[in-house]
Order: structure tokens, then sequence, then C-alpha cells
């Protein structure tokens, strides 16, 4: 049991890597998932995120950021 309390902290979702390889700021990610309703409000870091709603957050963050490449 406690090997896997273990690799369950150690565990980082596709959203903090994200987050690291863009170069986002995660607090500002976070608000526009929350404010979009794509994640709960309950999530404060990416790291509460569970992986099926990180692969929306992630399809939402791709599609914002087309839009802003769209409009320049």
């Amino acid at each position: 049991m406690e090997h896997e309390e273990e690799t369950e902290a150690c565990r980082v979702t596709l959203l903090e890597v994200y987050i690291a390889t863009k170069n986002l700021n995660e607090t500002q990610v976070m608000n526009a998932l929350q404010d979009n309703g794509v994640i709960s409000d309950q999530c404060v870091w990416a790291s509460d995120v569970s992986e099926t709603d990180c692969a929306a957050a992630i399809r939402f963050l791709n599609n914002q950021n087309h839009e802003k490449q769209s409009n320049l």
C-alpha cells in the first residue's frame, strides 16, 4: 500500500507536461480551464486534474492557441 501512495504522488499528468513544454503560467491555465467549465473548480494545480480531463483540457488549450494565431 505504501508503494502505491508513493507512485501516485510521483505521477506527472499530461497537462503538467503540456504546461511545462509550452512554458505557460499554470495559474492562468487553470483559471482559464475552470472559467470555461473544462475542469472542476476543485482542481487547484494541474496535478489535480484527472487524466481523462487532461485530454479535454489540452484540446481546449490547443483550440484557444489556434484561435489566437488566426486573429493575428
